[in-house]
C-alpha cells in the first residue's frame, strides 16, 4: 500500500510515536500498544491498530521490539530518503515555513529559499541558505528537488508556478491565494489561509 492511501490522521499520529519511542529507548528495550496510548493520550484499539499495520503485530505480554518499531516508523514517514523541498518567496510567510523544523519528522527537508529581491546567496541560519531567484532552476536539478513552496504575493503566482514546472518541480505547495493552472501530472495543494480562519470566525458571528 502507498503512503498516501493512509489516512491523514495516521500520518499526523506516527512522528508522535516515533517521538515517544526516542524518549524511552535509553530506558526501555519493548513497549506495548497500552503504555503508549497512556502517554500519548490516544485511544488503545487505534495505537493497536496502526503499529501492527505499519510494523506487524506485537508479542502478546510482550510487546513491540523499540529500536525495530522506530526503524519501521522511520522507514514509511521516509526518513532514510528525505524528499527534498524548495521555497520561493522568501518573505515573512516564506521564511518562517523554511525555519520550521516540523517537515522533517514527516521525511520532508526544505532545502533553500529563493526569492527576487535577493542579489547574492544569503545566510537564513545554520546551513540554511536565501538565494536569488535567478539560482532556482539550476538548484532543482542539481540537487534532485522534487516539490515547490509557492509564498509570493497572488500577482507572482502564476509565473512562480510556471518556473517551477519548467524546472522540473512535480508537486506544488502554494500559499498564495491565487489559482493556479498547472499540468495535469503535477501535483497542486493550495493552503488558503484566509479562507480557514473565515471558517472558524464564522462561529462567532451569530
Amino acid at each position: 500500500m502507498k503512503k498516501n492511501q493512509f489516512s491523514k490522521p495516521l500520518l499526523e499520529r506516527v512522528p508522535l510515536y516515533l517521538k515517544y519511542l526516542n524518549s524511552i529507548k535509553q530506558k526501555e528495550k519493548r513497549v506495548s500498544a497500552t503504555l503508549i496510548s497512556q502517554a500519548l493520550n490516544l485511544g488503545e484499539v487505534q495505537v493497536r491498530k496502526d503499529l501492527n499495520l505499519l510494523s506487524g503485530s506485537g508479542k502478546p505480554k510482550i510487546g513491540y521490539e523499540i529500536d525495530q518499531l522506530i526503524v519501521n516508523l522511520e522507514e514509511f514517514l521516509g526518513k532514510s530518503k528525505r524528499v527534498k523541498v524548495a521555497l520561493i518567496g522568501a518573505g515573512k510567510l516564506g521564511k518562517a515555513l523554511y525555519g520550521y523544523g516540523g517537515f522533517e519528522e514527516y521525511g520532508v527537508e526544505v532545502c533553500a529559499a529563493f526569492d527576487t529581491y535577493l542579489t547574492q546567496t544569503e545566510v537564513f541560519r545554520d546551513d540554511k541558505y536565501l538565494y536569488p531567484l535567478e539560482l532556482f532552476s539550476d538548484y532543482v536539478r542539481d540537487n534532485d528537488i522534487s516539490i515547490g513552496i509557492i509564498a509570493v504575493p497572488e500577482s507572482s503566482a502564476q509565473k512562480t508556478a510556471d518556473l517551477m514546472v519548467k524546472s522540473g518541480i512535480k508537486a506544488i505547495w502554494n500559499f498564495a491565494p491565487s489559482k493556479l493552472i498547472v499540468p495535469e501530472d503535477i501535483l497542486l495543494r493550495n493552503e488558503n489561509m484566509a479562507a480557514s480562519l473565515a471558517v472558524l470566525a464564522s462561529a462567532f458571528k451569530d
